[in-house]
């Protein structure tokens, strides 16, 4: 297992947790990261519950990820039984074979917690299954219930799922070709999908919730084509791939017979792209980055694309991406295998220290693979071992920045907090002129006229310097005040301070609360004295609520609801049985 896996397994292993994720944030977060996945967490419960476990009470991975891929080929299932009402069985079972070996899927399958994407995606085309039934039905009524239902499922996993109204209109539009059909097919989604928004209001305090930080960047969401462009291959070779594939798709959509069909159903698949990768536009990596786990439902509608072409043109894109393939499986050994070298590395550290923090050298990333400081990151300690001792990542923050890469000096002294604790209440005290200091204890400081700050955090080191208010023989103090508003060193310019880099680490880290280290400057920089061991800065994750509010836009709700009663409106005349009746002879189609 890697990073998140194991904050997800010691939140998941309490069932109280998994009741509290039906009715508040996932994993309890407060604000950097709000998310309702209820689904995700009683899955990992009962993932913990049913896999064997070492001594320590790690869950072995094997069960874990194998329902990774058990759930990887439903949605292949699923996804067949999609195109296979479009195009031909064989076609379909091609277009279904390049989507389930895309290098991009690795992610989301080989990390236990790249489930949010696996099992988010299998409801979401559960969903549009059970529509495509129900339309081919003329069915009405109660015979919505189960798509609702799935799409509720859908919502509790991953806030993908909001797309469903939108891929349920372009398939009825994809499917009968009357806009009136599409509103009638697409009101009742769009009202579950009102009430979905205001459920979450409840829970999260915001009818979206989802990132804190995160920019949404519609015109990105086009990056999910490129997950048509086979990689690792000489050009050559990738022009080739592209221009069968291509030819093969043009040709099938200008051929005689059954064209409109055709070109609708690549519309479809374009357009059900685009719209199932907005709500990650920005987030998903580009070409070669592990975050290619977000284009997981969007290259699902692309692959109709490929259907509408025949069997050739998805066999031309699977071809070039075999040898992608077979190199992240070596690649994904290797990684586990440095994984499990570090963790062994750590344990023995920890074993043979009494320090009450350690520092270890470790990296965010293995081979591009996320393996977050071996875990250390989110739990703050060396996962499921009996040696509890706090663990920070030996790095910088900003590795690219001189002044941040110089590791803190340790000394003699010790470094103190005085002041309140740093609750919403403590922080509100500093913001209305409130006294907190920084203390170095140490012997030659009456010289000092600044201290250097080194915070540590789940996700490494950041350093700041910043005056001293008092200094004497026996030590040298500093308002707190003045380092949580300080530019950390090397940043000079940068709007960002001391307390909004905390924030994330704050909130996330299993222990909030960050320690520091002091160095004792003089007037031309020389260190006069260092801390030898760690102070405490007893923040609390209300920092987040303190540093930005929660958005509620309940707008948001109103405007669905809104679209919702125009649906209803435009399709009030428009009977569900006034669609083609092709299904089988597109489906019989060579």
């Amino acid at each position: 297992m890697r990073s998140d896996d194991w904050l997800a397994v010691a939140w998941s292993r309490s069932f109280d947790h998994v009741l509290h994720d039906c009715v508040g944030p996932y994993q309890g977060a407060e604000r950097i990261a709000l998310f309702h996945r209820p689904l995700i967490t009683l899955s990992v419960w009962f993932d913990t519950w049913l896999a064997p476990a070492t001594s320590t009470g790690e869950p072995l991975p094997f069960w874990p990820l194998m329902h990774n891929v058990i759930v990887h080929v439903a949605s292949a299932s699923l996804l067949w039984l999609v195109l296979r009402r479009f195009v031909p069985g064989m076609v379909a079972v091609t277009a279904t074979l390049w989507w389930v070996t895309l290098p991009g899927h690795v992610e989301a399958v080989s990390w236990m917690i790249g489930r949010v994407d696996t099992h988010g995606t299998f409801f979401v085309l559960l969903t549009l299954l059970l529509e495509m039934r129900r339309f081919e039905r003329r069915a009405t009524g109660r015979h919505r219930v189960p798509g609702l239902a799935a799409f509720v499922a859908a919502a509790c996993t991953k806030e993908l799922a909001l797309v469903v109204p939108a891929l349920v209109f372009l398939h009825a539009i994809l499917r009968s070709g009357r806009l009136r059909v599409a509103c009638r097919a697409s009101a009742p989604y769009a009202l579950m999908l009102a009430a979905i928004l205001a459920m979450r209001f409840a829970v999260l305090g915001e009818s979206i919730g989802g990132y804190a930080e995160s920019v949404l960047a519609p015109t990105r969401a086009f990056e999910a084509f490129r997950a048509l462009v086979p990689r690792d291959l000489p050009w050559a070779l990738r022009i080739a791939c592209i221009a069968v594939a291509t030819g093969c798709v043009v040709g099938s959509v200008l051929r005689d017979g059954k064209r409109t069909v055709r070109l609708r159903l690549v519309t479809f698949g374009a357009l059900a792209g685009l719209v199932c990768a907005l709500p990650t536009a920005g987030a998903a990596g580009g070409d070669g980055s592990r975050d290619e786990r977000y284009q997981y439902l969007p290259t699902a509608a692309l692959s109709s694309v490929l259907a509408a072409g025949g069997p050739i043109a998805p066999l031309a894109l699977f071809a070039g991406n075999v040898p992608r393939v077979l190199e992240e499986r070596r690649t994904l050994r290797d990684v586990c295998a440095r994984i499990r070298e570090a963790r062994d590395e750590l344990r023995s550290k920890l074993r043979s220290s009494n320090d009450s923090v350690r520092l270890f050298p470790c990296s965010a990333t293995i081979e591009g693979f996320r393996s977050f400081h071996v875990g250390v990151d989110r739990l703050g300690r060396l996962p499921f071992d009996d040696v509890d001792r706090l663990v920070f990542p030996e790095r910088p923050l900003f590795p690219g920045i001189e002044s941040q890469r110089t590791a803190a000096a340790f000394g003699n002294g010790t470094a103190t907090y005085d002041g309140p604790r740093l609750d919403q209440r403590g922080l509100e005290s500093l913001r209305d002129g409130g006294d907190a200091s920084i203390r170095l204890a140490a012997p030659g400081c009456s010289r000092a006229a600044a201290l250097r700050v080194t915070t540590f955090g789940c996700f490494g080191w950041l350093r700041s310097t910043i005056p001293v208010t008092n200094a004497d023989g026996d030590g040298a103090s500093a308002s707190l005040r003045s380092l949580l508003l300080a530019t950390p060193d090397g940043l000079h310019g940068s709007p960002t301070n001391v307390l909004q880099q905390l924030w994330p680490q704050v909130e996330i880290g299993a222990d909030p609360r960050p320690r520091f280290t002091l160095e004792a400057l003089g007037a031309n920089g020389e260190r006069l004295a260092a801390s030898k061991s760690f102070g405490v800065l007893p923040l609390t994750r209300e920092l987040g609520t303190m540093l930005r509010a929660k958005e509620p836009r309940l707008w948001i709700v109103l405007l669905v609801l809104l679209a919702a009663a125009v649906l209803l409106f435009v399709g009030r005349h428009e009977r569900d049985t006034q669609i083609q009746t092709d299904v089988g002879e597109r489906r019989r189609e060579p």
